[in-house]
């Protein structure tokens, strides 16, 4: 009887393991059969898209001059060391200027000399000058009376053997001399009375007009001489020294005036379109982070750079910092023409299915395949130009997803 019970016993008990492993494998084919798909999910956007480039310029000063010197000779004197600011119009150097002062005054007295000169032929004799030759033709005339007076006397002579050929030659000559002076003293009168001729005036004039432009040569030299800024800013450097010689056209420094700054950058040709002379734009300098400022166009060349195919633009810079410097890097945006907000999609989440794109949405805690119609493409996104809403819930990991999985949203992501 007990070992009848312990058989009964026995078989109640595997009973019960039969009816656990069976109940155990139901469970686990329920539990499979209501797994949930693990999704994150990030609702739809319409975003506003990027309206404009940014293009990377060079800050230049307007003004910036290299300052030479005109004229050659020894540097005598400097009054600028770097980094000064100077006025227009102050002394920089001293370059010859004692070697060219000597010229000056050379060509000074050169056309002193011309001018009196001139006015003395201009007036003509003085009554005074016409009365000495008077004067001095009156003694011509005496000295022939005399000389004719010898001549008879000698001839007379001569004739009668009484004197020699030689004192005859001698008393014709002295005759000969007095008519001569007579005749030579008389036209000097006459011109004295007359005044100078037309030529002598002409010549005059031109000798005074040659030393007038010398007089200037010498001064605009001597000016030259004096270097002076020709605008107000900073020197930049100097690399001269007193008592060194120079040739013309020796740079001795620069000066740049920061006040007036401009931009210079090279933009593609489907940008120009967007780009009006006088309209204003924003920029940043990477020396000045965190600080924004305003530049209107002033130049758009008219033609392309032949090697680039860029065309040259030029801004005005508008308030410039004192921070700013010539030759900083500059970023400048130029605001393109303006467009709708659009949705845009990692080109990632497209699916394809049954030749159709689309992407998975969550919908009624299921995965749906919505159909959409495809845009252009920027970089790895995609423009969704219908076929998807504001709002929807976009799955963001749909890989291995069929349409009518129940979903389980764990997270969503946001922007």
């Amino acid at each position: 009887m007990s070992k009848i019970l312990k058989i009964l016993a026995l078989i109640c008990i595997l009973f019960v393991i039969a009816c656990g492993d069976s109940s155990d494998k139901k469970g686990q084919g329920n539990e499979t059969t209501r797994r949930k798909r693990v999704v994150f999910v990030e609702p739809v956007r319409a975003d506003m898209p990027q309206n404009y480039i940014e293009y990377v310029g060079t800050l230049e000063a307007i003004q910036k001059i290299d300052v030479s010197s005109e004229v050659g000779g020894r540097v005598e004197r400097l009054f600028f060391e770097k980094g000064n600011r100077v006025k227009k119009g102050s002394i920089l150097a001293h370059i010859g200027t004692s070697t060219y002062l000597l010229y000056l005054k050379q060509a000074r007295a050169v056309l002193e000399n011309a001018k009196s000169n001139l006015e003395k032929i201009e007036k003509g004799s003085r009554p005074e000058e016409i009365k000495i030759q008077e004067a001095l033709l009156m003694e011509a005339r005496a000295q022939l009376r005399d000389a004719e007076r010898d001549f008879n006397r000698i001839s007379a002579l001569y004739k009668s053997h009484a004197v020699s050929k030689k004192a005859y030659d001698e008393a014709k000559k002295m005759l000969d001399l007095a008519r001569a002076r007579v005749k030579a003293q008389s036209n000097k009168l006459e011109l004295a009375k007359k005044g100078p001729r037309a030529e002598d005036r002409q010549s005059a004039r031109s000798k005074l007009k040659q030393a007038e432009a010398e007089f200037e040569i010498a001064k605009d030299r001597y000016n030259k001489s004096i270097i002076k800024a020709p605008i107000d800013g900073v020197i930049v450097f100097r690399e001269l020294e007193e008592g060194e010689i120079v040739s013309p056209g020796t740079i001795i420094t620069r000066i740049i005036d920061r006040s007036k700054m401009k931009i210079r950058i090279s933009c593609a040709e489907k940008d120009i379109p967007f780009i009006k002379i006088g309209k204003q734009y924003k920029f940043t300098l990477d020396a000045i982070p965190g600080r924004e400022f305003l530049a209107k166009v002033s130049f758009i060349s008219p033609s392309a750079d032949p090697i680039t195919r860029s065309f040259p633009v030029e801004l005005i810079v508008e308030k410039p910092d004192p921070l700013m410097a010539d030759g900083m890097s500059c970023r400048v945006r130029i605001k393109l023409s303006q467009k709708n907000n659009k949705i845009r999609i990692p080109s990632s989440l497209l699916k394809e299915k049954n030749g159709k794109w689309g992407v998975f949405i969550v919908n009624d805690q299921k995965a749906r395949f919505r159909e959409v119609k495809i845009g252009s493409f920027e970089e790895d996104m995609v423009e969704i130009l219908s076929g998807l809403n504001e709002g929807e819930l976009l799955i963001i990991n749909p890989s291995g997803i069929k349409d009518g999985d129940e979903v389980e949203i764990r997270e969503i992501v946001t922007k």
